[in-house]
């Protein structure tokens, strides 16, 4: 029965939100991202998209793949979820994406995001220096 709940959520709450409305830049120094509007999860699965298309030089679903975790690696980009109920939540399961044009960096949290939370911010930072990229709010996974 949750299966079918959740399902129905999804279908009519579930989306993607994009977080920066004008691009911006994320490096070693942590940026913090005020939200004009609160975020809060449907599901446990829900996580945060970034674009890095133009950071991947392969063509091919798999060889983008490849460079993504060659020039991504585990833990080089940092998020929290900021939220005034609790304790930050932390995004560190990191995975690439790649389609025919597009590439990006997803990161979820090992344990599930926390339903029925509000976040009103995020806090970021990268390995490497990231620029102009938009940052996007998943909330459609299982």
């Amino acid at each position: 029965m949750d299966g079918v709940i959740n399902l129905i959520k999804v279908m009519i709450w579930g989306g993607t939100t994009l977080l920066t409305p004008e691009p911006i830049d994320v490096h070693l120094d942590i940026a913090r991202i005020t939200l004009k509007k609160p975020i809060s999860a449907i599901t446990a699965g829900a996580s945060i998209k970034i674009d890095i298309t133009k950071y991947i030089k392969a063509t091919g679903v798999v060889a983008s793949l490849k460079e993504i975790d060659e020039n991504f690696p585990d833990n080089c980009i940092s998020i929290k979820l900021i939220s005034t109920d609790q304790e930050p939540v932390v995004l560190s399961k990191q995975y690439g994406g790649a389609g025919n044009d597009s590439a990006a960096v997803y990161l979820a949290s090992q344990s599930g995001i926390p339903t029925g939370l509000k976040f009103h911010a995020i806090e970021i930072s990268s390995c490497k220096l990231l620029e102009s990229i938009n940052i996007e709010w998943i909330n459609f996974s299982k």
